[in-house]
């Protein structure tokens, strides 16, 4: 791929890439390109253009490292640098509102990058699930990452960072710890999200469906009562 003194880009081929809008894998084309004698004057490493996602038309940024300049073109690699992480899909049903604020905060900074601030958020969120389940939910959720080191058959090294980060509840230890690496969070984000889904989604899951399976073959009143108090069930109303 390179650019002309006219400013004209040519060969352009990105490959199918997820939007970070619209997380569809689809072809980007060009939108803005840098200016040619302003590149050639600075002579960067990177440079910056703005594609357009061919599935939902929203505006992409991506940096392609720059291989040579030259009197008349400048080329680039072909593999773009991805700027813009597309947002991690996360159902915040059946979660307390102090545990979804957290958790959201923390895919935020998971999102742009901030990994430090992505533990941090971690840690704020374990410590506020175990304020909700008190010390014998600690315990539990300990035996669990245990479990799921075990599963994912990691070392123990990436296992005691991981333990760290979330039960040590000490600002200093944060302060003090490398920055953990994007596999490190990403290793951290799949684990919260499990403890999130066996700690409130899978039991709130279940009661629901119990509740609804009861009511049915038995109708209770009180039952009826709880269905339609619950904002994600929605009521039919027949008109005669």
């Amino acid at each position: 791929m390179y650019l002309d003194a006219s400013n004209q880009l040519h060969d352009v081929s990105t490959g199918a890439l997820e939007c970070p809008h619209c997380r569809n894998r689809a072809q980007l084309k060009p939108a803005a390109v840098p200016d040619f004698a302003t590149l050639k004057a600075t002579i960067p490493v990177v440079a910056g253009m703005v594609m357009i996602c061919g599935a939902c038309q929203s505006p992409v940024f991506l940096r392609y490292r720059i291989k040579d300049i030259s009197a008349r073109r400048i080329d680039f690699y072909s593999t773009p640098q991805e700027v813009e992480k597309p947002a991690e899909r996360y159902s915040y049903n059946y979660l307390s509102d102090s545990v979804a604020a957290s958790f959201r905060d923390a895919l935020g900074c998971y999102r742009s990058g901030l990994m430090r601030a992505f533990a941090a958020m971690c840690r704020l969120t374990a410590q506020t699930i175990f304020e909700e389940l008190g010390e014998s939910g600690k315990l539990k959720i300990f035996d669990e990452i245990e479990e799921i080191a075990r599963i994912a058959e990691l070392d123990e090294e990436l296992a005691r960072q991981i333990r760290n980060i979330i039960f040590d509840n000490t600002a200093e230890s944060l302060d003090l710890a490398a920055e953990p690496d994007r596999a490190t969070a990403a290793v951290l984000l799949e684990i919260m999200k499990d403890l999130l889904h066996q700690t409130y989604v899978r039991p709130g899951r279940l009661k629901k469906i119990l509740r609804m399976r009861r009511y049915f073959a038995d109708p209770d009143p009180e039952d009826e009562q709880e269905m339609l108090q619950d904002p994600k069930v929605t009521v039919l109303k027949t008109g005669r």
